[in-house]
């Protein structure tokens, strides 16, 4: 059954990218990351604890549902890809630049108390470590909700200046702030999606050379060094080079492999009763506590460790949609989860301006689900973005790329209209208009060679 998941994943990323999707589309994305998850399951697959056929059911009906997507998607018309000469809000957006980068020494000031010290030494980043996950969302209080709002204006100050080479201060102090608070929040999964949100607007338009490629993927790759040398997770600077390589192929199987395995003792053993919403709805049962005063029962956001030998608490993007409904839950989200990237990819490339940004941060949650469930857990944080984006980009900022050229010489932003004019231009004639009552001159050709004009 895992070789017929695998299966399905090559014959939908053969779809997705020999279709009219075109670069950048969510399918591809999805089948690449399964294709990669069953492959590398099949070659490790006696490293781990025996399972039943159950979780690869789960899994193949959410590739089947993918796959329908892709097939109906790749019979539409080919999409080129959004333009990224957009209109901001520039007042908006550099008030937001500097609000941010003026709470990061006050978040960092809360995160030595959280810590108890100093969090620039391996124990006191551990301490702060701990004391965020006991803490849970709760842990920076207000300053928390900066943390999306930098991601987004240094998202957009990235595509501006890849579009205009120009704003190298806002890039750097806005670039620079991610990073600063990324760091402040301890996990490498607040770095993926700082990637996420500065790369994938530049996937999605085209606009991502392999200099800009290189330069992101080191970043990223540094950030998770100097993240496991701090919390000892993969990496140790006492160790050899060999142990450290050991560690480091063992922490890619727990992290990138062993969530199935674990989501298959999920599904296997699962005695409890259904949650009826209670993990991935979990969102609106909160603010029905605040604005109506109405009671759920609290679940814990962290799961118990179970053991695939290794000891694992994150269990795929099936987690909460099983807990809830069970296998229904599992192939509803993968019908609402694909409904949802295809119609704000196909936003994206036809309409662009704020659709871009917004399209690829969702891509996020997309790449994160064979680790855990991105999308319900962190509702509250793409309503933040979808405002903020929403406010930074306006509406009608762009066209995409597919649009009509606009004459040479036309003024940025300026309306065309197509008429009897411009057709009969385009075909090298004239068409019949007022003569002007000052007659004028020709030009001397006699610097060709012809006659003067009269002297």
């Amino acid at each position: 059954m895992l070789a017929i998941c695998a299966l399905l994943a090559l014959i939908g990323l053969a779809i997705s990218v020999a279709g009219k999707l075109g670069p950048g589309n969510p399918f591809s994305i999805f089948f690449s990351l399964w294709l990669c998850i069953t492959v590398g399951l099949m070659a490790t697959r006696g490293t781990f604890s025996p399972t039943s056929p159950y979780i690869w059911q789960l899994l193949a009906s959410m590739l089947c549902v993918y796959l329908a997507f892709a097939v109906a998607a790749t019979r539409g018309k080919r999409c080129a890809p959004a333009s990224v000469e957009m209109d901001y809000r520039i007042y908006c957006l550099a008030w937001a630049q500097w609000a941010v980068l003026a709470v990061v020494p006050l978040l960092y000031l809360k995160a030595t108390q959280l810590a108890g010290g100093s969090i620039l030494s391996r124990t006191g980043y551990i301490a702060l470590r701990t004391a965020l996950i006991e803490e849970g969302a709760g842990g920076y209080g207000l300053l928390a909700y900066f943390v999306p709002l930098a991601f987004v204006v240094a998202s957009i100050r990235l595509v501006q200046f890849v579009a205009t080479r120009k704003g190298v201060l806002d890039l750097i102090v806005s670039v620079g702030s991610a990073v600063a608070m990324a760091f402040l929040c301890t996990g490498r999964t607040f770095f993926l999606m700082m990637f996420c949100f500065l790369a994938f607007p530049l996937i999605s338009t085209g606009k991502l050379k392999l200099r800009g490629a290189v330069i992101l993927s080191v970043m990223l790759l540094a950030s998770f060094i100097v993240v496991a040398l701090l919390t000892r997770k993969g990496l140790d600077h006492h160790a050899t080079l060999t142990a450290n390589a050991e560690s480091i192929l063992k922490m890619l199987k727990v992290y990138v492999l062993s969530p199935t395995m674990a989501m298959a003792v999920v599904a296997d053993g699962n005695t409890e009763p259904l949650a009826r919403g209670g993990y991935s709805l979990r969102f609106f049962q909160i603010l029905l506590t605040k604005l109506a005063g109405i009671e759920f029962e609290s679940l814990p956001l962290i799961r118990d460790y179970v053991h695939v030998p290794d000891r694992v608490n994150v269990f795929t993007v099936m987690d909460p949609y099983f807990r809830d409904f069970g296998a229904a839950g599992v192939v509803g989200f993968a019908v609402a989860s694909a409904a949802l990237h295809f119609t704000l990819f196909r936003l994206m490339r036809n309409r662009g301006g704020p659709w871009v940004f917004i399209y690829s941060a969702t891509l996020f949650p997309l790449v994160m689900q064979f680790f855990q469930d991105m999308y319900a857990t962190l509702l509250s944080t793409w309503v933040q973005v979808f405002f903020w984006y929403m406010l930074f980009v306006r509406l009608t900022a762009t066209k995409p790329l597919s649009a009509p050229i606009p004459p040479a010489g036309s003024l940025p932003g300026a309306r065309h209209r197509s008429g009897p004019a411009l057709r009969a231009r385009q075909a090298g004639r004239t068409v019949g208009r007022p003569r002007s009552l000052i007659p004028t001159r020709p030009a001397s050709t006699a610097a060709a060679g012809g006659p003067g004009p009269a002297r």
